[in-house]
């Protein structure tokens, strides 16, 4: 294999390493408020009984070879308001030692699964779902 062969191939592995690399940011939330909700379905879901509400801070992880970084969401929209309707609060919450954060509401309307979509300056960056789980009467 000649030297500028090989130099190719490392090239090309550096930049397939780089492209693999890079992670995009991940979106992610924390309950607010404590005690934690009634109703639970899933690790990474944000679980709502059906006529309550739960807050929740929304975020974007970033994960990189160093550390990751948090960005908070101040715009958040269900997709189906007529399963989980959205409203921001005025309210800070800590999501971090160092880091006060605005939290929105989710109210569970009707039971279904729907999707809550996050944006930063009007650019859409990630969803999480949300479970509206029926009340037992």
């Amino acid at each position: 294999m000649s030297r500028s062969t090989a130099r190719l191939i490392a090239l090309a592995v550096l930049a397939a390493l780089a492209v693999v690399g890079c992670n995009p940011d991940r979106p992610a939330f924390t309950y607010a408020a404590d005690p934690q909700p009634v109703v639970m379905t899933e690790d990474g879901v944000i679980s709502v009984a059906q006529g309550t509400a739960v807050s929740v801070v929304p975020f974007l992880v970033h994960d990189d070879v160093e550390g990751s970084s948090e960005l908070a969401i101040r715009d958040a929209r269900s997709d189906d308001p007529t399963i989980a309707r959205v409203a921001s609060t005025t309210h800070d919450f800590a999501i971090a030692d160092w880091q006060q954060e605005p939290a929105v509401v989710v109210l569970g309307v009707s039971p279904g699964t729907t999707m809550l979509r996050l944006f930063d300056d009007g650019t859409e960056k990630g969803t999480l779902r949300i479970d509206v789980v029926a009340q037992d009467p």
